[in-house]
């Protein structure tokens, strides 16, 4: 694997991780 592709792939992570935070947050919002 190169570096290039493990970067892309902390990349995708990164991503995943903001948007489930940004959902959660939408979801406690919604509840109240």
């Amino acid at each position: 694997m190169s570096a290039r592709e493990n970067a892309e792939r902390e990349r995708a992570a990164l991503q995943e991780e903001i948007i489930r935070a940004q959902q959660s947050r939408l979801a406690e919002l919604s509840t109240r």
